[in-house]
């Protein structure tokens, strides 16, 4: 009895669309681990069955693919509570260098003199 080679089955499965997805969904895969430097996977399920009884000549072939992507890491944004407990990307106990600026512009400095 020979062994038919594996690969046969994957090229005729679906007329050759599982194959095309399962390439198409890989490259996907090497694109976010290269993207991110972090692992992922992806997972052929091959399900068979016989489509009759116990001396069966036919058998069903189902297929699932799933595909583990490796996410970015999103990084926090920071922000200050004001005393009235909102957020502001400004400190609200600094004070603004514009209004400092209006100052100098205006003839006189800082500290008002």
């Amino acid at each position: 009895m020979t062994t038919r080679p594996f690969t046969d089955y994957l090229r005729e499965i679906d007329r050759g669309r599982l194959l095309d997805e399962v390439s198409e969904k890989f490259q996907g895969l090497i694109e976010s681990v290269a993207e991110t430097g972090k692992a992922g996977s992806i997972t052929l399920k091959l399900s068979l069955k016989p489509t009759g009884g116990i001396d069966s000549e036919t058998a069903s072939l189902a297929t699932d693919v799933k595909v583990q992507a490796p996410q970015p890491t999103r990084n926090p944004s920071l922000y200050f509570v004001t005393d009235e407990f909102n957020l502001s990307r400004r400190d609200p106990r600094q004070s603004d260098l514009e209004d400092h600026l209006h100052a100098v512009e205006g003839g006189r400095n800082a500290e008002g003199a």
